[in-house]
Formats: structure tokens, sequence, C-alpha cells
């Protein structure tokens, strides 16, 4: 019967501080979008459970040109869906930015708007270590 109970209680430890601690926290995840023709590439910290989305940074491949952002997103609309509405402010020139995320299909659709040039948009596909 101590064999049982030590087995029963290693497993319910193990649960507890790996598999159920995991399950706890799978939903925040980071996930990275990358534009399909110029690769330039942003990260962001996802919390599904929050709602909330933080952008970590950004990075143009072609120049090597890193901006360390470290913001959170202004969420619009978060459906339960997982399609997710969100602005930002450049910090170039104070312009919104708007995000428009599909967490569960893994895109990124942006469009950002300037003072002095056309309006801009694309298309990101995004990936992540979370299924």
């Amino acid at each position: 019967m101590k064999n049982l109970s030590l087995t029963f209680c290693l497993t319910i430890t193990a649960l507890l501080s790996g598999g159920l601690a995991t399950a706890l926290h799978a939903n925040t995840y980071q996930l990275t979008c990358v534009v399909d023709d110029s690769k330039f590439t942003t990260n962001y910290l996802i919390d599904e459970n929050a709602k909330t989305i933080f952008q970590i940074n950004s990075f143009n491949p072609p120049t090597e040109q890193v901006w360390t952002v470290n913001e959170y997103l202004k969420i619009i609309d978060w459906r339960n869906d997982r399609l997710v509405l969100t602005v930002s402010i450049s910090e170039l020139d104070e312009m919104p930015i708007i995000h428009f995320f599909n967490l569960k299909t893994k895109k990124l659709y942006l469009a950002g708007f300037y003072k002095n040039r056309k309006p801009h948009s694309d298309s990101r596909t995004c990936f992540s270590s979370m299924n």
C-alpha cells in the first residue's frame, strides 16, 4: 500500500509541477509574424487568458536593423473565435497602426498610416510553439 501511495503522490506532484502548470500557462506564447515578400519580422507575446498582445521587437533582414518596442497593443476587439483587432501608435510620426490577428490560422493583416505618404498594408504569416 505504501508503494501505491508513493506512486500516487509522485504522479500528482509531476502533474502539478509539470503537466498542470504547463496547461495553466498554455495560452501564453510568443508569436513571430513575417511579411511574405520582404521577410520583415515582428515578435509578439500573446496571452489569450488575459487577452493581451505585447509587441517585443521587429527585425528587417536586408538592413539587419532591429527595433525594440516592448509595448502592449491596445485591444479594440477580441472575439471568441480568436480574431483580434488592435491599434498602436507609431513612434516615428504618432500615426495609427491597425493590426488584425487571426490567432487560429496564424495570420496578421496590418495597415499603417502616415502624415506625408500613402498608407501601407501587408499580410504576414505567423508561427509559434503553440498549436
